[in-house]
């Protein structure tokens, strides 16, 4: 019977080399994308038609632009109430203009996460408001609103 040795060199070698195979077998791959002008569009057309519902006070209609998450924290009658509380006190919305769209696409390990964060100036019938949104989606689901801020602080009479 033949004995093998291996040198103290060989075993780190060997040791090195299992350990690095096994770092890169477990790794994954993520991949992003910042402000994508097709992004960008999906989510600005997702927010004016969302608008559009707001304009002609069809809150029913708004529904589907919101996250199941959303929904799910906030009743119907809570949202309803909002938008007339608004609707009161600084009118119905007559136009609005985009100040800013950023987005952000992460595709990690073959799923594609979005971002969107969206600030408008809304021209009121009583004043204007600025008003963000946060949208997310999931593959290829369309952009959901996952937060809507009013700004109060922008608030002209």
């Amino acid at each position: 019977m033949r004995k093998v040795a291996f040198t103290r060199y060989e075993i780190y070698y060997k040791l090195a080399l299992a350990f690095s195979t096994l770092v890169i077998i477990s790794c994954t791959f993520t991949t992003s994308r910042i402000n994508q002008k097709e992004d960008q569009h999906m989510a600005v057309k997702s927010i004016n038609q969302f608008y559009d519902q707001l304009k002609k006070n069809d809150f029913a209609n708004t529904l589907s632009f919101y996250s199941d998450t959303f929904k799910r924290k906030l009743d119907t009658t809570t949202l309803y109430s909002f938008y007339r509380s608004y609707y009161t006190r600084i009118g119905g919305i007559k136009s609005v203009d985009l100040l800013n769209c950023q987005t952000l696409a992460s595709n990690n390990n073959g799923h594609l996460f979005k971002t969107f964060v969206i600030t408008y100036n809304v021209h009121r019938t009583k004043g204007k408001t600025k008003e963000r949104f946060i949208l997310k989606s999931y593959d290829d689901e369309s952009p959901k609103i996952s937060r809507y801020d009013i700004l109060e602080n922008a608030i002209k009479n």
